[in-house]
């Protein structure tokens, strides 16, 4: 499963750290990856230790790294990926081609890996990752969707047609009908560790309802009876 954007600071991460947290919960091994070479938020929520990441085969032969967070629940820094893309001039180009090369080649073992990647992926890349097999998540904020040119409004469309399901941020009252799937505000926790912020987006009733629905609308039903 990979999730993306076309807005920074939508939710990727916290959706990511979600999903992972909830199926970890009914003992789904899960595979977290940081992909977002722009930040590496993730690997920040999780506290991972720098190490090889998903980009170090092609920056220096190394293998990444795998860290166990707890049971059925690992994950692969994007530490590298954000040094390289900041310090040595990668292009996006080549950064998509690295990812998409390595999703070709990541073992299906019955698991779930869930990619957390930056925003703008290009749609060339996301088609070519689909024809894999990945699932696309397209999540956007209702107060970006609110303002949008004519041209962004032409870019959303084409990602939502593009994406195996949308998830709307910041729903309210308002935004019933936009969307299957939304998500509602909740306080973000002091502690930002990504325990405290999955348990705070979960423990909201509606929230929870839109993970479950979400991940048996994109997976086969067999993969979440296991549970």
């Amino acid at each position: 499963m990979l999730i993306t954007s076309l807005d920074g600071g939508v939710g990727k991460t916290t959706l990511a750290a979600a999903l992972a947290y909830h199926l970890a919960n009914k003992r789904i091994p899960v595979l977290l990856i940081d992909a977002d070479w722009e930040k590496a938020e993730l690997s920040q929520l999780f506290r991972a230790d720098y190490g090889p990441g998903w980009l170090s085969p092609f920056l220096r032969g190394e293998e990444p790294r795998v860290h166990k967070i707890r049971d059925y629940l690992y994950l692969i820094a994007g530490y590298d990926a954000a040094e390289a893309y900041q310090l040595y001039d990668f292009q996006i180009s080549e950064l998509e081609k690295a990812l998409e090369i390595w999703i070709s080649h990541a073992p299906a073992d019955g698991g779930v890996a869930v990619v957390d990647t930056t925003s703008t992926l290009r749609l060339s890349f996301l088609q070519k990752v689909k024809e894999k097999g990945v699932k696309v998540i397209f999540i956007a904020d209702v107060r970006a969707l609110a303002r949008v040119s004519d041209v962004k409004a032409e870019q959303y469309a084409a990602y939502f047609k593009l994406a195996d399901a949308v998830v709307v941020n910041y729903a309210s009252f308002f935004t019933r009908g936009v969307a299957p799937y939304t998500i509602r505000r909740v306080k973000t926790p002091k502690d930002l560790h990504w325990e405290a912020v999955a348990e705070a987006l979960l423990r909201n009733r509606h929230n929870r309802k839109t993970i479950e629905a979400l991940l048996n609308k994109v997976f086969p039903t067999p993969l979440i009876e296991r549970a």
